[in-house]
Protein backbone atom coordinates (compact mmCIF):
# COMPACT_ATOMS: atom_id res chain seq x y z
CA UNK A 1 0.00 0.00 0.00
CA UNK A 2 1.40 3.60 -0.75
CA UNK A 3 1.46 6.35 1.48
CA UNK A 4 0.02 9.76 0.36
CA UNK A 5 1.18 12.61 0.82
CA UNK A 6 -0.21 16.25 1.63
CA UNK A 7 0.90 19.11 0.44
CA UNK A 8 1.45 21.53 3.80
CA UNK A 9 0.81 25.32 2.74
CA UNK A 10 1.83 28.62 3.98
CA UNK A 11 0.26 31.69 4.95
CA UNK A 12 1.36 33.18 1.90
CA UNK A 13 0.03 30.49 -0.43
CA UNK A 14 -3.58 31.29 1.30
CA UNK A 15 -3.43 34.76 0.47
CA UNK A 16 -2.41 33.80 -3.36
CA UNK A 17 -5.50 31.90 -3.70
CA UNK A 18 -8.42 33.30 -5.42
CA UNK A 19 -11.10 34.17 -3.77
CA UNK A 20 -13.69 31.08 -4.60
CA UNK A 21 -16.75 32.66 -1.95
CA UNK A 22 -15.56 30.42 0.64
CA UNK A 23 -13.58 31.09 3.69
CA UNK A 24 -10.55 29.02 5.00
CA UNK A 25 -8.26 29.04 8.14
CA UNK A 26 -4.84 27.18 8.09
CA UNK A 27 -4.02 24.87 11.00
CA UNK A 28 -0.59 23.37 11.27
CA UNK A 29 -0.61 23.67 6.93
CA UNK A 30 -3.41 22.32 6.55
CA UNK A 31 -6.40 24.42 4.67
CA UNK A 32 -9.58 24.10 6.42
CA UNK A 33 -13.09 25.43 4.67
CA UNK A 34 -15.15 26.83 6.91
CA UNK A 35 -18.57 25.95 7.13
CA UNK A 36 -21.53 28.56 6.39
CA UNK A 37 -22.33 30.65 9.73
CA UNK A 38 -25.58 29.87 11.03
CA UNK A 39 -28.05 32.46 12.38
CA UNK A 40 -27.25 31.40 16.06
CA UNK A 41 -23.63 31.71 15.86
CA UNK A 42 -24.21 35.03 13.18
CA UNK A 43 -26.64 36.88 15.86
CA UNK A 44 -24.39 35.99 18.67
CA UNK A 45 -21.37 37.63 17.04
CA UNK A 46 -23.01 40.33 16.40
CA UNK A 47 -23.85 41.27 19.80
CA UNK A 48 -20.84 40.41 21.02
CA UNK A 49 -18.71 42.56 18.44
CA UNK A 50 -21.97 45.42 19.11
CA UNK A 51 -21.30 45.18 22.91
CA UNK A 52 -17.29 45.68 23.14
CA UNK A 53 -17.76 48.79 20.27
CA UNK A 54 -19.50 50.22 22.52
CA UNK A 55 -17.41 49.80 25.45
CA UNK A 56 -14.67 50.58 23.10
CA UNK A 57 -15.87 53.75 21.60
CA UNK A 58 -16.59 55.17 25.20
CA UNK A 59 -13.03 54.23 26.33
CA UNK A 60 -11.33 55.19 22.65
CA UNK A 61 -9.60 51.86 22.81
CA UNK A 62 -10.32 50.63 19.60
CA UNK A 63 -12.58 48.60 17.62
CA UNK A 64 -13.77 45.10 17.49
CA UNK A 65 -15.01 42.88 13.96
CA UNK A 66 -14.78 39.86 12.54
CA UNK A 67 -13.58 37.21 10.51
CA UNK A 68 -10.22 39.12 9.53
CA UNK A 69 -7.33 36.26 8.74
CA UNK A 70 -4.76 36.51 11.34
CA UNK A 71 -1.45 35.31 11.00
CA UNK A 72 1.02 34.80 13.78
CA UNK A 73 4.64 35.44 14.04
CA UNK A 74 5.16 32.32 16.50
CA UNK A 75 2.98 29.87 14.03
CA UNK A 76 3.84 30.79 10.42
CA UNK A 77 1.64 28.06 8.89
CA UNK A 78 -1.49 28.39 11.48
CA UNK A 79 -4.00 31.77 9.66
CA UNK A 80 -7.48 31.55 11.80
CA UNK A 81 -10.27 33.65 11.55
CA UNK A 82 -11.86 34.71 14.76
CA UNK A 83 -15.67 35.29 14.90
CA UNK A 84 -14.78 38.22 16.93
CA UNK A 85 -11.92 39.70 17.65
CA UNK A 86 -10.68 43.54 19.19
CA UNK A 87 -7.40 45.34 18.04
CA UNK A 88 -6.42 48.25 20.13
CA UNK A 89 -6.20 51.79 18.30
CA UNK A 90 -2.04 51.48 18.78
CA UNK A 91 -2.83 48.38 16.15
CA UNK A 92 -4.86 49.82 13.37
CA UNK A 93 -1.78 51.20 11.38
CA UNK A 94 -0.12 47.98 11.21
CA UNK A 95 -2.71 46.79 9.51
CA UNK A 96 -3.21 46.17 5.40
CA UNK A 97 -6.30 47.06 3.71
CA UNK A 98 -6.10 43.72 2.28
CA UNK A 99 -5.33 40.01 3.20
CA UNK A 100 -3.92 38.92 6.09
CA UNK A 101 -3.77 40.92 9.59
CA UNK A 102 -0.23 40.37 11.30
CA UNK A 103 -1.35 41.43 14.53
CA UNK A 104 -1.82 40.26 18.12
CA UNK A 105 -5.65 41.42 19.36
CA UNK A 106 -5.86 41.71 22.91
CA UNK A 107 -9.19 39.57 22.93
CA UNK A 108 -10.75 37.11 20.45
CA UNK A 109 -13.83 34.79 20.72
CA UNK A 110 -14.54 31.81 18.67
CA UNK A 111 -18.42 30.77 18.48
CA UNK A 112 -18.65 27.27 18.43
CA UNK A 113 -20.63 25.77 15.34
CA UNK A 114 -21.88 22.07 14.72
CA UNK A 115 -19.25 21.23 12.68
CA UNK A 116 -16.47 22.25 15.09
CA UNK A 117 -14.80 19.37 16.79
CA UNK A 118 -13.92 20.73 20.62
CA UNK A 119 -10.12 19.20 19.69
CA UNK A 120 -10.46 21.75 16.85
CA UNK A 121 -11.60 24.47 19.11
CA UNK A 122 -9.29 23.65 21.90
CA UNK A 123 -6.21 23.65 19.41
CA UNK A 124 -6.79 27.38 18.21
CA UNK A 125 -7.43 28.40 21.87
CA UNK A 126 -4.01 27.19 22.74
CA UNK A 127 -2.76 29.22 19.12
CA UNK A 128 -4.45 32.02 20.20
CA UNK A 129 -3.10 32.27 23.76
CA UNK A 130 0.60 31.24 22.55
CA UNK A 131 0.50 33.93 20.22
CA UNK A 132 -0.03 36.48 23.03
CA UNK A 133 -3.91 37.09 23.06
CA UNK A 134 -4.58 38.14 26.66
CA UNK A 135 -8.11 36.90 26.59
CA UNK A 136 -10.23 34.23 24.44
CA UNK A 137 -14.05 33.29 24.76
CA UNK A 138 -15.63 30.21 23.81
CA UNK A 139 -19.19 30.82 23.10
CA UNK A 140 -21.80 27.77 23.45
CA UNK A 141 -25.03 29.15 21.63
CA UNK A 142 -26.92 26.38 22.22
CA UNK A 143 -25.51 25.85 26.24
CA UNK A 144 -25.97 29.11 26.14
CA UNK A 145 -22.67 29.77 27.88
CA UNK A 146 -19.18 31.11 27.39
CA UNK A 147 -16.07 29.61 28.74
CA UNK A 148 -13.16 32.23 29.69
CA UNK A 149 -9.49 31.70 28.92
CA UNK A 150 -6.75 33.91 30.28
CA UNK A 151 -3.05 34.40 29.15
CA UNK A 152 -2.49 33.48 32.65
CA UNK A 153 -3.78 30.13 32.68
CA UNK A 154 -7.23 31.34 33.80
CA UNK A 155 -10.30 29.22 32.65
CA UNK A 156 -13.72 29.45 33.75
CA UNK A 157 -17.34 28.42 32.62
CA UNK A 158 -20.07 30.90 32.60
CA UNK A 159 -23.76 30.56 32.06
CA UNK A 160 -26.84 32.82 30.80
CA UNK A 161 -27.18 33.95 35.00
CA UNK A 162 -23.07 35.54 34.82
CA UNK A 163 -21.90 38.43 33.77
CA UNK A 164 -18.96 38.28 30.90
CA UNK A 165 -16.13 40.22 32.38
CA UNK A 166 -13.19 41.81 30.54
CA UNK A 167 -11.09 40.04 33.08
CA UNK A 168 -7.39 42.75 33.31
CA UNK A 169 -7.54 43.39 29.20
CA UNK A 170 -10.70 45.53 29.61
CA UNK A 171 -11.59 45.95 33.11
CA UNK A 172 -14.93 48.12 32.99
CA UNK A 173 -16.36 45.70 30.53
CA UNK A 174 -19.23 43.81 31.72
CA UNK A 175 -22.13 42.25 29.90
CA UNK A 176 -25.19 39.93 31.06
CA UNK A 177 -25.05 37.25 29.61
CA UNK A 178 -28.48 36.84 29.29
CA UNK A 179 -28.50 39.68 27.06
CA UNK A 180 -26.12 38.09 24.81
CA UNK A 181 -28.23 34.97 24.20
CA UNK A 182 -31.07 36.52 24.52
CA UNK A 183 -33.92 34.63 22.19
CA UNK A 184 -31.63 31.42 21.15
CA UNK A 185 -34.11 29.38 22.68
CA UNK A 186 -36.86 30.40 19.85
CA UNK A 187 -34.20 29.32 16.79
CA UNK A 188 -35.65 26.59 14.69
CA UNK A 189 -39.54 26.83 16.46
CA UNK A 190 -42.17 28.58 14.37
CA UNK A 191 -44.39 31.01 16.28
Amino acid sequence: MMATTTTLMTARDLELMPDDGYRYELMRGVLKKMPPTAAPHLIVSGRLIGYLNQYLEEHDLGDAGGEGRLIFENDPGVVLSPDVAVLFVEQLPELSTSGLMRVVPPLVAEVISPANRPTAIEEKVRVYLRAGVKLVWVVDTDQRMIRVRTADGGDRLLTERDELPGEDVFPEFRVELRRVFRRMLQFGRKV
